[in-house]
């Protein structure tokens, strides 16, 4: 029986539940991603290393 066909959602839905869990696991490219209000830009990191900045809206934020 092949579990990957269209007829079984719960199947599909298992699937894309698991797509969705790598995408966020991706790694620490996302700490550089904005997502502040809206804003789709990745931060810039000042010359400490320790603060990024938004070179859009201008949010900062604490970079572990």
């Amino acid at each position: 029986m092949d579990l990957r066909g269209e007829r079984y959602p719960l199947t599909i839905a298992r699937r894309l539940s698991d797509r969705r869990r790598a995408r966020r696991r991706r790694g620490p490219a996302r700490d550089l991603y904005c997502r502040t209000n809206g804003c789709t830009t990745y931060l810039v990191l000042d010359g400490n290393g320790k603060t990024a900045t938004c070179p859009v809206c201008g949010a900062r934020r604490q970079i572990a």
